[in-house]
């Protein structure tokens, strides 16, 4: 089991994660947190099936276990003063346990992406700013989201096409990182993208390529790298995305 206690960051939310009494790192990749709309991602390896909860209300109907993003659009919360709460699911004898208290100061019309990382023994949180403006309402948009527990740094590469051509965007995105968004056309199911995460500088593919078509236009995607490299079954190195607008 992992726990998560409560800090208190300038402007915003805090998350200090801490296992077996030993307290882990804390990031913000964010612009101070003031959002109204909560996504939460759950990429701790080898950590507990969740419910997560806001003033005591929980959001979620069935309970979220790891490599899970909830829910599908945002949850929406009133503005002010929240209290965001993660706790594991009661089972038998068992009782709930709260693993995340944070208070945040919540503003209209902001989004962010909470995300609890790392592994059952060193975990980490931090939350991300889901900006929802789009350059070219023309165009779809994917970031890559860093959550290998096992810290190494990525490349992104597309490929498109026949004969298929080869670029990578994105590169040397370390542990914990989120990239700037990569414009991409829309395109259909009998041409999809094959995005890919390398091992920085190399050809190397960490987990198996993801295949990603839309045709919608004004799309913003995040793929999610998470895992641990070295390992097998439900902990091993898997890609999946979720929609940020």
């Amino acid at each position: 089991m992992f726990k998560i206690t409560t800090i208190y960051l300038l402007g915003g939310l805090g998350l200090l994660l801490s296992a077996c009494g030993t307290k882990s790192d804390i990031q913000s990749n964010q612009i101070p947190a003031t959002g109204a709309r909560v996504k939460f991602v759950h990429a701790v390896v080898d950590g507990p099936t969740v419910n997560v909860f806001a003033n005591d209300t929980k959001l979620n109907g069935t309970a979220l276990a790891y490599g899970t993003s909830f829910p599908t659009e945002y949850s929406a919360l009133m503005p002010g003063q929240t209290t965001l709460k993660v706790s594991t699911v009661a089972s038998g004898t068992v009782a709930e346990t709260a693993v995340l208290t944070a208070p945040v100061a919540l503003e209209a019309d902001k989004y962010y992406s909470v995300v609890a990382a790392g592994t059952a023994a060193a975990p980490v949180g931090f939350i991300i700013d889901d900006d929802q403006t789009v350059a070219n309402p023309k165009k779809n948009y994917i970031r890559v989201l860093n959550l290998l527990s096992t810290g190494q740094s990525v490349d992104l590469a597309i490929a498109s096409g026949t004969p298929a051509t080869v670029t990578t965007p994105v590169t040397n995105l370390a542990y914990k990182g989120v990239s700037a968004y990569v414009e991409v056309d829309p395109n259909a199911a009998a041409s999809p993208y094959s995005l890919q995460i390398r091992s920085t500088g190399t050809t190397t593919a960490i987990g198996t390529a993801l295949s990603f078509n839309t045709l919608n236009q004004g799309r913003k995607y995040t793929l999610v790298v998470r895992g641990a490299v070295g390992r097998t079954g439900t902990a091993a190195p898997t890609l999946f995305t979720y929609t940020v607008k």
